[in-house]
């Protein structure tokens, strides 16, 4: 993947992947799409043969770690406003949490038969794989969980009792955040 000046050590991806198998304790990464299945797509953008731009790494990376962390907006051409320490949603979008993903790269299914831990951090709130399917855990301060997470969606989402925690201000603000503070 690119150069490299003065290197202290080359590994070739063959040794990565192995190191990966035997080390990897969590992965962070990315998705365009998921669904209600855990399913996730990171390939196919669209119907074209262009609109496919392939997996790479990310087959090898998922089925390695043992707690999975994919990061992502919750909706394609929206637009969010911080007022004060809240997180509003001015104008939605289409959803990225999907009745069926167009192509699976990472399969829930299999993941939960693993073992691993899913979740799905989204610019809303944060989702947990279960074997019932999608919970939400968290929602963005100033999140309306049905109007602007639950009626955007045709995925059947649980809700924990009692609701979903609220993730702390400065999550939004960045005032006074604490990495790995408990929420």
């Amino acid at each position: 993947f690119g150069a490299a000046v003065n290197p202290e050590r080359l590994e070739s991806s063959a040794w990565m992947f192995e190191f990966y198998k035997e080390h990897l304790d969590a992965a962070l990464l990315g998705f365009l799409e998921f669904d209600a299945a855990g399913n996730v797509n990171v390939s196919r953008r669209g119907p074209e043969v262009t609109d496919y731009v392939g997996p790479g790494g990310f087959p090898s990376i998922t089925h390695a770690a043992r707690t999975v962390i994919f990061i992502g907006r919750w909706m394609h051409d929206a637009t969010w406003e911080i007022q004060g320490q809240r997180l509003i949603l001015q104008k939605p979008g289409r959803t990225k949490l999907v009745p069926e993903v167009h192509e699976v790269t990472f399969s829930g299914r299999q993941a939960l038969a693993d073992g691993k831990q899913v979740f799905y951090v989204t610019s809303a709130g944060v989702f947990r794989l279960t074997d019932s399917g999608l919970e939400i855990e968290t929602v963005m301060p100033g999140v309306d969980l049905k109007k602007d997470i639950l009626d955007t969606t045709e995925v059947d989402v649980r809700v924990p009792a009692g609701g979903p925690l609220v993730a702390p201000a400065s999550v939004v603000t960045g005032r006074e955040f604490v990495p790995g503070a408990q929420v």
